[in-house]
């Protein structure tokens, strides 16, 4: 049972919440507000789609409401009830970004989120039933009532085995059809696969040639065997004589390199000068290193101090620059100390003459005060009051005139006083100005004064630098006088080659003598090794023959043993053939056995398909009987039900009293074709959702009369209760107020202004 659905931002309805109960629930208002949508909501929020978004009619960013100010978002609450548990399913759309978020509660604890697939599949376990079979047997759309009628004959039957699933045992059927057919094929594949061809009857010979063959390989190998002995005393025999030619090539390049090496150190000792004792050649060279490398030091030491001195005179130039640009700029500023002085004098001044104005302002606010009290009195004497508003004093008798003239001479003084502190503040203002003034030019001399200071002591510190590098610069030409280079690295040079020369004599002196020992003893052990080069010669020939015999003989077996490869190659092909062959024919034979099961499930396929299809008649017939009798008001037909025509189509067939049954199309008027498709829809939804009991119907008083709308009331809110649990109606028919059994709910919605739906519960 559905229990509650929230609507936030939904189409037309901005915060809506609809509460159900069992029975017959009605929802009624006029085109345009909302009451439809409020169905397809509770398809979306069961299985995230509806039909006219299934369709692709409308679009999910469509459904978000967009008058008189556009959303970003949606969102669809629904609660339901099934076996004793209460489930609730939340799902929301993000303009741009579909249905971004699907919630799945059982009794308020979360069990499936956030994908939206996920959440559908639960819900259809849930409910036992999926999107195609709510769409086609519970929820009937706006004039879709005849919808099983309007699908053409060839279609119907597709579409109604497509809701009772019949159509799986139709797919299977043809599908084991095909199976069948393709092991047909591949059986009578196998059988010829299975024949023998005549390579196959050849093995035995071929086995034989194997055996003669492997003979003459073994002959061949007993063979190779004797020459191979041969050829290794030979091969041994060969490298003791190799071993002699190589030691006696050795000694004679190395009695040739020492003679030709004692003959280049005899001219070498001729262009050098001769030495004495190799341990006083030493010493000189050494001493003279030592010079060398002092001379190099001071002279390092010297461009070091040329390279500072260069440094400092630089520095020293740019600093006298740097010296006399800040005494011009100290020249350029013409401004005493006295400045400060001149400047506190100012101010002291400044001060007196502002106190001298705020006393002079004081003073001229009492006068006025003054001024402004004595006219007061003179304006109460003039209205020809009979007291002196200062002293009480009588006024009569001619003493009013001349109060009246002490008073006006007293308003004349008073505001010549005034007059005259108005001069005085305006010449003491003057006298202001002139002060301020001058404190801004001294201000301004002032800062000229800081300037010049500061200038003065970046100069004293620039003589201060200046006066360093000088000491630097004088220090360093001292050291420069100081360094004394008396000898040329240019002769201390050539002395210290000439000794090293002297050396390089004695060395080769000394390798002279050790070569020439060499040589001796290179020559002596020359004589001792007996070597003949024909010999030699006469042994390699041979060695070639038997190592060149030995190369056919293995070249032989290496023939023979491909051909044999071959040969047993060609007969493992032959062996597996005759095997593949066999398998085949034992493969047939399965094949075919399994043919005649398939034949059997194929038939038992098609049987259970008839009698699936018979059953769901007979209850469909069972509900059409019941429910017809209930919603029909007339008697023109007597019954109502569901039949299979000559060519296997199913068609809605109502009973009149005179001739039987006959087919509802093409002789049924459109207010019983309603009936009877209401009647067929109720049945569906009784036989397919058993467990569910719902059903929707959407603006189901299409094409009936006034009398029809009348019993169809009464028939939707007294007896269909009693066959489904909950029914909701959704109508602009207010005579179908009377079928609520349930709640019943009135919209509306003031469309010229884009307002949003508005529920009255009733």
């Amino acid at each position: 049972m559905i229990k509650t659905l929230q609507l936030k931002n939904w189409k037309t309805h901005e915060d809506t919440e609809l509460d159900f109960t069992k029975g017959t629930n009605v929802i009624i208002g006029e085109m345009g507000t909302g009451k439809t949508s409020a169905l397809e909501a509770i398809s979306y929020a069961l299985f995230g789609t509806y039909p006219s978004l299934s369709s692709r009619e409308t679009t999910l960013d469509q459904t978000i409401r967009n008058t008189p100010h556009e959303k970003d978002k949606a969102e669809v609450k629904l609660t339901f009830k099934v076996n004793g548990e209460n489930y609730t399913v939340k799902r929301t759309i993000e303009k741009g970004k579909g249905t971004t978020e699907s919630e799945l509660r059982k009794n308020d604890e979360l069990i499936e989120s956030p994908s939206t697939v996920k959440v559908t599949n639960a819900v259809q376990r849930i409910l036992k039933m999926n999107y195609d079979l709510f769409s086609k047997a519970v929820y009937t759309e706006q004039n879709r009532m005849d919808y099983f009628l309007e699908i053409s004959k060839g279609e119907r039957k597709e579409k109604i085995d497509q809701l009772l699933e019949l159509h799986r045992w139709e797919e299977s059927r043809k599908k084991l059809t095909r199976t069948i057919n393709i092991l047909r094929e591949k059986a009578a594949s196998e059988k010829e696969r299975s024949k023998e061809t005549p390579e196959i009857k050849e093995i035995p010979a071929i086995k034989k040639g194997l055996e003669k063959i492997q003979e003459k390989i073994q002959e061949d190998k007993k063979e190779l065997v004797k020459t191979e002995e041969k050829l290794e005393q030979k091969k041994k025999e060969y490298k003791e004589t190799r071993e002699k030619a190589e030691k006696h090539g050795e000694l004679s390049k190395k009695v040739e390199r020492n003679q030709e090496r004692v003959k280049y150190l005899e001219k070498d000792l001729k262009d050098l000068p001769k030495a004495e004792e190799e341990t006083q050649v030493n010493q000189r060279i050494k001493k003279l290193k030592e010079k060398k490398e002092r001379i190099r030091e001071k002279e390092k030491k010297l461009n070091s101090i040329k390279t500072l001195l260069k440094t400092t005179e630089e520095r020293i130039k740019k600093l006298t620059n740097k010296k006399k640009e800040k005494e011009e700029e100290i020249e350029k500023i013409k401004v005493g100390k006295e400045v400060k002085k001149q400047l506190e004098e100012t101010a002291t001044k400044l001060k007196e003459i502002q106190k001298k104005i705020s006393e002079k302002k004081a003073e001229k606010e009492k006068i006025i005060q003054a001024l402004q009290e004595e006219a007061k009195h003179l304006q109460t004497i003039l209205k020809e009051e009979t007291e002196c508003p200062t002293c009480g004093t009588s006024l009569t008798g001619g003493r009013k005139e001349k109060v009246e003239k002490e008073k006006k001479e007293k308003v004349e003084k008073i505001k010549k006083k005034k007059q005259e502190l108005a001069k005085e503040i305006q010449e003491l203002e003057k006298e202001e100005w002139k002060e301020e003034k001058t404190q801004e030019r001294l201000k301004k001399q002032e800062k000229q004064l800081e300037v010049k200071t500061n200038l003065k002591k970046e100069l004293e510190g620039i003589q201060e630098e200046l006066k360093e590098e000088q000491d630097q610069l004088k220090k360093l030409e001292n050291k420069k006088e100081n360094i004394k280079i008396t000898e040329k690295e240019e002769e201390v040079e050539k002395n210290l080659k000439h000794e090293e020369r002297k050396k390089e004599y004695l060395k080769k002196k000394k390798e002279k003598e050790e070569t020439q020992e060499k040589l001796i003893k290179h020559q002596e052990q020359l004589k001792e090794i007996k070597f003949n080069e024909e010999e030699f010669k006469e042994l390699y020939e041979e060695l070639k023959t038997l190592d060149k015999e030995g190369s056919l003989i293995k070249q032989e077996i290496h023939s023979k043993k491909q051909l044999k490869l071959e040969k047993e190659k060609n007969l493992n092909n032959l062996e597996k053939q005759k095997k593949e062959k066999e398998k085949s024919r034992k493969k047939a034979a399965y094949i075919e056995k399994q043919l005649n099961h398939l034949q059997v499930f194929k038939t038992s396929l098609r049987n259970v398909q008839s009698h699936l299809r018979e059953r769901f008649i007979e209850e469909t017939n069972s509900a059409l009987n019941m429910v017809w009798n209930k919603l029909y008001p007339y008697r023109n037909y007597e019954d109502l039900r569901m039949n299979i025509d000559e060519k296997g189509d199913y068609i809605l067939e109502v009973k009149e009293p005179s001739r039987g049954w006959i087919n509802v199309e093409g002789r049924a008027s459109g207010g019983e074709r309603t009936t009877a498709s209401l009647c067929l829809r109720i049945s569906l939804a009784l036989v397919l959702t058993k467990e569910l009991s719902w059903i929707v119907l959407d603006e189901p008083t299409h094409n009936l009369d006034e009398n029809a709308v009348s019993e169809l009331s009464v028939a939707l809110g007294e007896y269909l209760p009693e066959m489904v649990e909950q029914v909701f109606i959704i109508t602009h028919e207010s005579r179908l107020k009377e079928a609520s059994s349930g709640t019943f709910y009135r919209f509306s919605r003031n469309k010229e202004e884009n307002e949003p739906t508005v529920v009255d519960k009733i």
